[in-house]
């Protein structure tokens, strides 16, 4: 699974070349990757081509790069990349991709977040909104149990997941800001299933950032 404290952004993108992972989803970008610097001249140094399947773009390993060398090649794999994320918005609108300053947020501890039991109910909640505040009754009964954490409040937040057997939520916050992120493992790409989390914080955010990631 990829590292739970959260390699957001470019990290993440990196790691779809290191393991065979499902990371929202892939189209045909070659046109995208005419338009870029050739990965020939960046210097890459990944692993056997061979393994990779014929949709994957040339992508650049910035391991060992440094300076003007490495800025290129963040700006070759964010250009890649950034088709794939746009595919992935219209797919699925609950989508919303953190930034790179993501990398220093800090992690929210794991009692503060619960799934949700009654599913259907939250996601029509959040239908219009990403993030609701919640009675301390309500937040019992989407999440089935009842908490309460002094100085914190409940909140109904929207979240994606690929497999719920398998994966775990992890919320990042940030600036008035949080990032919800749900990492699973599988054998396939079933598709992003809505769902939502009872998140207790310490303040109501103005932003929220979704994503979900997949590995085999």
């Amino acid at each position: 699974m990829l590292h739970r404290s959260h390699i957001m952004s470019v990290l993440l993108r990196f790691a779809v070349v290191l393991l065979p992972a499902c990371v929202h989803g892939k189209g045909d970008s070659q046109a995208q990757a005419d338009a870029v610097t050739p990965v020939s001249e960046l210097g890459i140094a990944d692993p056997d081509p061979a393994e990779q399947d014929d949709k994957t773009p040339p992508f650049c390993n910035p391991n060992g790069k440094q300076g003007d060398d490495l800025r290129k090649c963040y700006e070759h794999n964010d250009f890649l990349y950034k088709g794939f994320e746009d595919e992935a918005k219209k797919r699925e609108p609950w989508f919303n991709f953190a930034a790179d300053s993501w990398l220093q947020a800090k992690e929210v501890e794991g009692q503060f977040v619960l799934p949700v039991v009654k599913e259907d109910e939250a996601v029509a909640k959040l239908a219009n909104e990403a993030v609701v505040e919640l009675s301390p009754a309500e937040a019992q009964t989407y999440s089935g149990k009842a908490a309460t954490f002094p100085g914190r409040k409940p909140y109904l937040v929207r979240a994606l997941m690929y497999f719920r057997d398998t994966g775990s939520f992890s919320v990042f916050e940030k600036d008035q800001a949080i990032f919800i992120r749900h990492d699973s493992i599988g054998t396939s790409n079933p598709g992003e299933k809505r769902t939502a989390v009872v998140a207790y914080l310490t303040f109501k955010p103005k932003q929220v950032y979704v994503d979900c990631q997949m590995t085999e």
